[in-house]
């Protein structure tokens, strides 16, 4: 279901709500370039909401963009190694939640809900535009009608529901890291930003660019890579649980196992 939203084809049809959302971050950076955070965030929020939902995001404290990013907030705060006793010593689950000390429990139902909220909320609403047929196209309404006049069953919607909360949570905290990663690098790096300005100049002749221009912007695109890899957006990229007993260099990995990839230490080199 993925595939069919983002394989090359889907996406060339997202290119005028890059182009309208990238406008719209250009004008709020030169009014208030002190707030260039919020309006990365805004842009990334708003780009996956319409592609996702058809939503329009229209200011930087949008409702949907903080209810998504306060949730993720509190998800990475309570995701940190050894922020509950209970990762040690997984026993303590058995501990009743209102012991002192057990917030765990307490904390993990509220980052449930949460989490739960911010897949359903979107999802019902578009399905009350499709009702009132104010809908506009998005991930949502595609897979959410009727396929040949069959209704979709509990679960087949459950997939959509699920499928359209994973472009927001693979899409947004990523373009924020390496946004703002740009915005520190061509701080450290002058040089490169006029080299960079002076390769879009020539191509473009005061137009702004746009992905039909990629062939031609070499050194963008290389810069691009660069930043990727000198700051992945995920350094560790995501937990895998090992399906069944490996070796590895050695070592033995039982199944069930957690593995994490060190995506920054592939990208870095330490020697000198």
């Amino acid at each position: 279901m993925l595939h069919s939203g983002l394989n090359p084809r889907a996406a060339q049809t997202y290119r005028p709500i890059q182009i309208a959302e990238t406008r719209i971050l250009l004008k709020n950076l030169a009014v208030n370039p002190d707030k260039f955070i919020a309006h990365i965030r805004r842009n990334a929020g708003a780009l996956i909401l319409k592609v996702a939902y058809g939503y329009q995001v229209e200011t930087d404290d949008d409702k949907w963009v903080k209810m998504i990013e306060d949730t993720f907030a509190l998800t990475a705060r309570m995701s940190l190694p050894a922020r509950f006793y209970v990762e040690m010593f997984p026993i303590l689950k058995y501990v009743p939640k209102w012991f002192p000390g057990a917030d765990f429990g307490r904390k993990a139902e509220e980052i449930a809900k949460m989490r739960r909220s911010i897949d359903q909320v979107p999802f019902d609403w578009v399905k009350t535009q499709m009702i009132n047929g104010t809908n506009e196209e998005s991930f949502v309404s595609m897979h959410l009608g009727p396929d040949g006049g069959k209704k979709l069953s509990a679960d087949e919607e459950e997939i959509v529901v699920t499928s359209s909360a994973a472009l927001y949570v693979g899409g947004a905290d990523t373009t924020v890291s390496a946004l703002t990663t740009f915005v520190l690098l061509m701080i450290l790096y002058p040089e490169v930003q006029k080299r960079a300005q002076a390769e879009v100049d020539s191509v473009t002749s005061g137009r702004l660019p746009t992905l039909d221009d990629l062939a031609a912007l070499p050194y963008i695109t290389a810069m691009i890579k660069e930043i990727i890899r000198w700051a992945p957006v995920a350094p560790l990229g995501i937990p895998h649980n090992v399906t069944k007993d490996d070796t590895y260099n050695g070592f033995a990995i039982p199944k069930g196992s957690r593995v994490v990839g060190n995506i920054w230490s592939v990208f870095i080199s330490l020697k000198g």
